[in-house]
């Protein structure tokens, strides 16, 4: 399936962000990178309801899906 969609829609000094899938959306801003959004990953939600830590994440076969 893998399907992903990372849309930024800017309207002067406004931003408008949109996103389904595994893709995230960054902002360089002032010579730093700032992670905006989280993926819809298996992985990432697990992480994010606690249920693995971030550490394990490279040990898990689906992360990279």
């Amino acid at each position: 399936m893998a399907t992903t969609v990372a849309a930024v829609l800017v309207d002067g000094s406004e931003a408008n962000l949109a996103h389904v899938g595994d893709s995230r959306i960054y902002l360089w801003s002032g010579g730093e990178l700032r992670q905006l959004t989280s993926d819809h990953s298996w992985v990432n939600e697990q992480i994010q309801n606690g249920i693995i830590s971030a550490d394990r994440r490279a040990a898990i076969p689906c992360a990279t899906w």
